[in-house]
């Protein structure tokens, strides 16, 4: 970091104005979930004291994860740049100086991080950190940077009708605690399928995309409000109850965020009010469904 400061105070070094006010910078994360090549947008609001003179230039640290690379940046919705920023960088500088962009004042920086293709580890961006600096007679003043929680950060919550009967099913997410707990205690057991899919066992809530049967003892559905866990891989989109088996009927479950619509040709079964029923071409499952398909 020495080499940075080194190169911005020769860019400054010239700047007659008075260094003293110190930004105040405020970071906000638009997804609280990560994945292999996602995209992250990033906010950072930036607040200088009102009672003191802004600085000729200052300076914003940020680390992150390696092999992050970002994508995109604005300040207040022109296009910039770091100063350093490359394929393997775990450290961004953001120069503001005098009238050029970006300005030195208050405002908005904003851009998109892109996870790495390998990245996939459960994890959040909460603990990246970075810090704020101007310069003074005195020397290097660090400012701060706190993290606030936004709309988008929080746990997911989605709607999940439960029919009497048995449901066919697959947990699109991970869930927390209290709806783990809620889904247990809603039917009169929860079974997995084998790994020969041909076997069915009693079983706790079961991982991500696995399809499972749930059975309710009543004569009217259900809706439930379930919360996802804030830490959650995102996992392939259908994913199978064992080893798939070539020339035989295969349980799959639909996970992820997005639908999944069904290619020319396959053929597939989902259990809809109480009973199986054909799925048409090229369906689209939704995220929670669980389908028989027929694998050549």
């Amino acid at each position: 970091m020495r080499h940075i400061f080194i190169t911005w105070l020769f860019l400054v070094a010239s700047s007659p104005t008075a260094w003293s006010a110190v930004p105040m910078v405020t970071r906000q994360f638009s997804s609280g979930r990560i994945g292999a090549e996602c995209a992250v947008r990033v906010r950072l609001e930036v607040e200088f004291p009102e009672d003191e003179p802004l600085p000729g230039a200052w300076l914003l640290s940020e680390n992150w994860p390696q092999g992050w690379l970002l994508e995109e940046a604005c300040w207040n919705e022109a296009p910039c740049a770091p100063m350093k920023q490359g394929d393997n960088a775990t450290t961004c500088y953001w120069l503001f100086e005098g009238e050029t962009t970006p300005s030195v004042g208050n405002g908005i920086l904003s851009y998109t991080l892109r996870a790495p293709e390998n990245f996939s580890r459960s994890s959040t961006l909460n603990s990246a950190d970075g810090a704020a600096y101007t310069y003074n007679d005195v020397g290097f003043t660090q400012g701060t940077m706190t993290l606030t929680p936004d709309e988008a950060t929080q746990p997911q919550q989605f709607e999940w009708t439960f029919q009497p009967g048995w449901s066919l099913m697959a947990l699109p997410c991970e869930l927390d605690k209290a709806s783990r707990d809620l889904l247990t205690s809603l039917g009169d057991g929860i079974f997995q399928v084998a790994g020969n899919q041909e076997q069915y066992s009693q079983s706790d809530v079961p991982p991500v995309g696995m399809p499972f049967w749930i059975y309710r003892n009543a004569t009217e559905p259900i809706v439930c409000e379930l919360t996802a866990a804030l830490i959650a891989d995102l996992p392939e989109p259908l994913r199978p109850a064992g080893a798939v088996r070539r020339q035989q009927w295969n349980l799959f479950g639909v996970c992820g965020d997005n639908p999944v619509r069904l290619a020319a040709g396959v053929v597939a079964w989902r259990w809809q009010n109480g009973q199986y029923e054909r799925c048409e071409e090229n369906a689209v499952l939704q995220p929670g469904e669980a389908v028989w398909i027929w694998v050549e």
